[in-house]
């Protein structure tokens, strides 16, 4: 959901693969344009995950990181 308007965004595709990391791919709009969003998140350590998105707006032949995280637990 977008926090601002409190409409859902549009779904990511994809999964995890055996070795702790995800890759989802979707659509989305940035400022009335169409663009491709790429999550990706790895499993660091029991502990830590990382997080990295990035959009493309050539059809996802470059990807421009706009957020990475790093998430633990206690």
């Amino acid at each position: 959901m977008n926090a601002a308007g409190g409409v859902l965004t549009a779904p990511v595709f994809g999964g995890f693969d055996g070795g702790g990391r995800g890759v989802f791919y979707g659509q989305d709009t940035l400022d009335g344009r169409a663009i491709f969003v790429r999550f990706v998140i790895t499993r660091v350590s029991p502990v830590e995950t990382h997080f990295e998105q990035a959009y493309s707006t050539d059809g996802g032949r470059t990807w421009e990181d706009n957020w990475n995280a790093v998430d633990t637990r206690d």
